[in-house]
């Protein structure tokens, strides 16, 4: 993709791999925002980023996707330590598993192009997955397993077999 010009960019998903080496413009963009935890967000550019704007807490505003529910941006640090394209916000709270929206402003890389005005990224805090059995039958099956009980209803997708990290109970 080549953006020309004073055109820009904003991509509301992640650009994964070397996603951001196919994207050619002078404007900077966000790569992606993640949630490390619930109180801290990790904004990475495809350009460096300049103090003072970058560290401006009131140049980022978040709120939940689903209803607009603000969430406080406390602080915002750029990592200048030799790599200007990341920038942390500390934050009040967030939820696991719910999406979230930041918009960004006023940001200017460090070779002069400008952030789209009110630039967009969503982001969400992935939570620990919990399965429980609720049929005996193959392990990989999603209609062997439930998110929410031993009662609950089977997955359509998800299954122990197929997710990294999760917390299983079998009876």
């Amino acid at each position: 993709v080549n953006v020309q010009d004073d055109d820009q960019i904003d991509i509301q998903g992640d650009i994964s791999g070397d996603g951001a080496d196919n994207v050619q413009s002078p404007a900077p963009f966000v790569i992606s925002a993640v949630a490390t935890d619930v109180n801290t967000v990790v904004i990475t550019f495809n350009k460096g980023m300049k103090e003072p704007a970058a560290e401006t807490a009131s140049n980022y505003d978040i709120e939940r996707f689903s209803n607009g529910t603000p969430v406080t941006v406390n602080s915002a640090t750029l990592n200048t330590g030799g790599d200007s394209t990341k920038v942390t916000l500390s934050i009040s709270t967030i939820l696991e598993d719910v999406e979230y929206q930041i918009t960004i402003h006023g940001l200017e890389s460090n070779d002069g192009g400008e952030l789209s005005t009110s630039h967009k990224k969503r982001f969400k805090k992935v939570g620990p997955i919990t399965f429980y059995s609720v049929t005996s039958g193959p392990w990989a099956s999603a209609s062997t397993w439930s998110k929410t009980s031993h009662s609950g209803t089977p997955n359509t997708t998800d299954h122990p077999g197929n997710t990294h990290k999760a917390t299983i109970y079998v009876g």
